[in-house]
């Protein structure tokens, strides 16, 4: 069977799927964006990079995409087409599904009203957007959710007959990255990703952490990690650490992207991952999504993959699986206790990580790759 995966944002899904995908059988290519050669040549050993035929894509227009695309399908003659991003060119991968018919497509939904029921304008750049986003779920063989409530969604709003499968390319692998625990006096909270204030609530974490920072006892080294650039949609987040004093020492932000497998390391060193996401977000088409219901933060796959307790605001729904070892907080004065907490009581942190651990165990290498494999072969049997 020959696999097509285009994935040219998400190199956290990229290294997965090909690491899942080792050994499989199958004949796959991966079309990835040039930025991510680096950080996937040091994620995968040289005998499972050779296993998979890489395409390297620079930012290309629609004709040059779709001329590319063409050329590769007739030459190669997939069976299966995985489009794990689709923010950009929908009409050429309408045009592509239209001109290869037999070809399967399976588009994984990272916003589910952005693609289904993205908001109208009359701007034409987005009327044709919206146009193509139309003609691609009318060409999709099934949709691909990461999770359970995203998929609850698509059914109970009958925005398709078409099958969804859930299926999120994380697993937890012990092996694969030291993950030492952090020392009594020591607590690293990280939130994982780029510093966008459209997703995530940071002046909550911000006054939270600095009235913790002014209380606790001086012993204890604590760093607030903002893993991720902030100069995109974040820099009014700097501005406000830069202009406190406290802030200042106790905040680490990041002008530029971060490899990933520094990223990674910066995870593993966490005492805890802290995801503040905002209920609703907008999206780059003006169209509202509700975290939890409609698209899920990827801090959860972050804290499966490093065993790692996390904290999120109260009404996040995430993976069940994993709901025992997640902090709640309902507001500032509750998240600053939780950061007291962290501190003062280690043998509930350390319950807290085992926790983690058994929960993430539900993740493992073994269960995942035979749920992603028993997914193509559900999008593979004629219907």
């Amino acid at each position: 069977m020959k696999i097509a995966i285009y994935e040219t944002v998400h190199i956290e899904c990229a290294i997965p799927l090909a690491i899942l995908l080792k050994g499989s059988g199958y004949s796959v290519t991966f079309y990835v964006h040039e930025t991510m050669k680096t950080d996937i040549q040091h994620a995968l050993t040289d005998h499972d990079y050779a296993g998979f035929e890489w395409v390297y894509l620079s930012d290309q227009p629609f004709f040059s995409l779709y001329r590319l695309l063409n050329g590769q399908i007739n030459a190669r003659q997939y069976d299966l087409f995985w489009l794990n991003t689709n923010d950009s060119k929908h009409l050429a991968f309408a045009a592509l599904k239209l001109k290869y018919p037999r070809m399967k497509m399976a588009i994984n939904v990272h916003e589910v009203n952005n693609f289904f029921r993205p908001r109208f304008t009359l701007y034409p750049k987005q009327v044709l957007r919206l146009i193509s986003k139309k003609l691609l779920s009318t060409m999709a063989d099934v949709f691909i959710v990461n999770t359970r409530q995203m998929k609850e969604n698509i059914v109970r709003r009958s925005l398709t007959r078409k099958q969804s499968y859930v299926m999120t390319p994380v697993f937890y692998s012990p092996a694969t990255i030291d993950r030492p625990f952090t020392s009594p006096d020591t607590l690293y909270v990280v939130i994982p990703g780029s510093v966008d204030c459209r997703r995530k609530d940071y002046m909550i974490v911000l006054h939270a952490w600095g009235k913790f920072i002014e209380a606790k006892d001086p012993q204890i080294d604590a760093t607030l990690i903002l893993a991720g650039n902030y100069t995109l949609h974040g820099a009014a987040i700097a501005a406000a650490c830069q202009q406190n004093p406290v802030l200042k020492e106790t905040v680490r932000l990041f002008e530029k992207d971060i490899p990933e497998q520094d990223f990674q390391q910066i995870l593993a060193n966490a005492t805890i991952l802290l995801s503040p996401q905002h209920r609703i977000t907008s999206t780059s088409d003006y169209t509202t999504e509700e975290y939890g219901v409609t698209k899920t933060s990827g801090n959860i796959q972050d804290a499966i993959r490093h065993a790692k307790p996390i904290v999120v605001p109260g009404f996040l729904q995430i993976f069940e699986e994993i709901s025992s070892s997640a902090i709640r907080y309902s507001g500032e004065a509750a998240l600053t206790a939780i950061f007291h907490d962290l501190c003062s009581n280690k043998a509930a942190l350390a319950a807290m990580y085992q926790t983690a651990k058994t929960n993430s165990e539900k993740f493992s290498y073994n269960i995942m790759r035979e749920k992603l494999l028993s997914v193509i072969a559900a999008i593979s049997t004629p219907q």
